[in-house]
């Protein structure tokens, strides 16, 4: 397991890896999406535990504004902030 961060536009994301098993082009990785808390800690051990099961590596990160990751570049969010928040 690795901890790092992704730099976006100014930002910059929180992200876990899981990785337990080889990587290549082959095999898929999990990607942990999250609802209104979205933070790696409030997985808990769940990714780790669907990993082992699955066989396959994991990617967990903590969404903009929440947890270890940069804060919204502004207070007040409209009602469209998750398109606003979209890549092109």
């Amino acid at each position: 397991m690795k901890t790092f961060y992704l730099q976006q536009d100014g930002y910059r994301l929180f992200c876990k890896q899981i990785n337990r098993f080889p990587v290549d082009n082959t095999n898929s990785t999990l990607v942990f999406l999250h609802d209104s808390w979205g933070c790696v800690e409030m997985w808990g051990d769940f990714p780790e535990a669907l990993v082992e099961v699955s066989g396959l590596n994991a990617l967990v990160f903590d969404r903009r504004g929440y947890g270890q990751s940069s804060a919204f570049a502004v207070a007040q969010r409209t009602e469209f902030y998750l398109h606003d928040e979209a890549p092109g």
